[in-house]
C-alpha cells in the first residue's frame, strides 16, 4: 500500500526556499542528464519530507542526511535494520503528471552513487496556500533496481523502473529498527 501525505503550506515553503537556495548554487551547471527540470530541487525536497513523515509515523529510527549545498548526494536517510546494521535510502521523486518511473542515470550508479534502497515518490503541487499532495509508492533494493530496470536514453542512459512495480512499504518498514 502506498503512503499518502499532504505536506503543509509551511512545508511547501521549506521546499521552495530549499529549491531557490540550491538553484543559485548550481545555476551554471550543465543539464548533462536531461533530467533536470526547473522544479527538480523543490520536488526532491518534497519527497524527502514525505518519506521523513512516513518513517516517523511508522516508528522507524532514522537520520536525515539530505545535503543543503547543491552537491549531489547518494542517500537521503540512514536507517537501521533489526540487527542494528545501517542501511541507506535515496528518494526519487516526480511532480510530472506522466512520471511513472523511478529514474537514475546509469553513470551515477557506476560512480558509486548507490544506496541500499530506492524509494519512488510522486506528488501534486497544490500551491503555497494548500501544500503538496505526496505519495510514496514503494521501494526497491539497489541490486534489484540495477538488475531489473530498463535502460532508456533520456539525454544519457538512465535506469527506469515503474513506480507501480515497487515493493510495498510495509514489507521494508517491518524489517527496520523501531524507536
Amino acid at each position: 500500500m502506498a503512503f499518502r501525505i499532504r505536506l503543509s503550506p509551511a512545508e511547501w515553503q521549506v521546499c521552495e526556499d530549499y529549491s531557490n537556495k540550491i538553484k543559485k548554487k548550481v545555476e551554471h551547471n550543465p543539464n548533462y542528464t536531461g533530467l533536470m527540470e526547473s522544479n527538480r530541487f523543490f520536488v526532491g525536497r518534497a519527497g524527502e519530507l514525505a518519506l521523513g513523515h512516513c518513517l516517523r509515523d511508522s516508528g522507524v529510527l532514522f537520520e536525515e542526511t539530505v545535503r543543503h549545498d547543491g552537491i549531489p548526494d547518494d542517500q537521503d536517510f540512514i536507517v537501521m535494520n533489526q540487527h542494528g546494521q545501517p542501511r541507506t535510502i535515496n528518494v526519487k521523486n516526480t511532480l510530472h503528471p506522466r512520471g511513472a518511473n523511478l529514474m537514475q542515470p546509469v553513470s551515477q550508479m557506476e560512480k558509486g552513487y548507490r544506496c541500499d534502497y530506492y524509494f519512488g515518490a510522486s506528488g501534486t503541487d497544490l500551491g503555497p496556500d494548500t501544500g503538496i499532495e505526496m505519495c510514496i509508492h514503494g521501494y526497491i533494493a539497489k541490486h534489484e533496481f540495477h538488475d531489473r530496470a530498463l535502460v532508456k536514453q533520456v539525454k544519457v542512459q538512465t535506469l527506469c523502473y515503474p513506480l507501480a512495480r515497487l515493493y510495498p512499504l510495509e514489507s521494508l518498514l517491518s524489517m527496520l529498527k523501531k524507536s
